[in-house]
């Protein structure tokens, strides 16, 4: 019988971890690029200074995280070097709290928290806390994003893209431009700015109370 050239083995897995480990990396991958770009950015979850893709996610997920050994803060990680990153951090702290990471990460995304939810939320606090008049039942999004400051119109420009200075427009509006934007701008972008105009909010609203 003639001997064929035989199949490449697989690199052995790292420290404890299955065979088939690299699959529930990559599996935790695709669910961070929901948008499909081939890179997802990142943050440490002991530094809670801006909206990456890992920080969108429950908060539940950053004590996995840090168990899973952390990852550095970079503005785009593509699959391999978020491979890499993770074959490190199993040969680090071993496979149970690198998978409990990574499966936390798959059902919070599956969660999937509603853009639609988050944007009335958002809608409903400036109707009634920031408009003069208050609970009119419309409001200039534009306007309102750029008096609450901190550069809140900038970093939530996608969503607002679409609406106009000037012109107030009710929630079912806001809602529906909202999730317009999901499909090409991609779902963790839409989200990290809901969740900007948020903390901003919560900001404004604790200066206030101290005032």
């Amino acid at each position: 019988m003639g001997c064929g050239p035989s199949a490449p083995k697989a690199p052995p897995a790292p420290n404890d971890a299955p065979s088939d480990w690299q699959d529930a990396v990559s599996k935790a991958f695709k669910a961070l690029d929901k948008g499909g770009t081939g890179a997802i950015s990142t943050a440490a979850a002991k530094k809670d200074d801006g909206y990456s893709d890992i920080l969108v996610l429950p908060d539940d997920i950053k004590t996995k995280q840090i168990a899973a050994s952390d990852l550095p803060t970079v503005e785009k990680m593509d699959g391999k070097a978020w491979e890499a990153r993770m074959k490190e951090n199993i040969e680090k702290v071993r496979w149970a709290p690198v998978k409990a990471f990574l499966d936390a990460i798959v059902s919070g995304t599956a969660k999937d928290e509603s853009c639609d939810q988050l944007a009335r939320t958002v809608f409903t606090t400036i109707d009634e806390k920031w408009c003069e008049p208050a609970k009119t039942g419309k409001v200039d999004l534009p306007k309102e994003f750029k008096d609450i400051g901190d550069n809140t119109e900038a970093k939530a420009a996608t969503i607002l893209a679409g609406l106009t200075e000037g012109t107030a427009v009710d929630v079912e509006a806001w809602v529906a431009n909202v999730k317009s934007k999901v499909a090409p701008s991609g779902w963790w972008v839409v989200m990290k700015e809901l969740k900007a105009v948020s903390a901003r909010l919560e900001k404004v609203a604790e200066l206030d109370s101290m005032m």
